[in-house]
């Protein structure tokens, strides 16, 4: 995989509801302007120690990005998982 040009990374603690079908976010609030800014994110993803790297592909019933799991998920997910087979 190549460089990429350019990654602006965020970090969001939010407390959530796992399921077979979905992860949703549970009482929690975040700012207008924040919301847009996720909206506007190339990709998203949640981490979990129950399900490693899961790609966000719409807040709000609304696409992120292109709607599918983006290059940098892609490969965290992958170096998860290899990480897990070493230890």
């Amino acid at each position: 995989m190549g460089e990429l040009e350019e990654t602006k990374l965020l970090f969001l603690s939010l407390p959530f509801h796992e399921s077979r079908e979905s992860m949703c976010i549970i009482n929690s609030t975040v700012s207008d302007a924040f919301h847009d800014d996720l909206l506007r994110a190339d990709e998203a993803f949640i981490t979990s120690s129950t399900r490693n790297v899961v790609p966000v592909t719409k807040i709000d019933g609304k696409e992120i990005g292109a709607g599918i799991p983006g290059a940098v998920t892609k490969r965290l997910g992958k170096l998860f998982v290899e990480y897990q087979e070493k230890v």
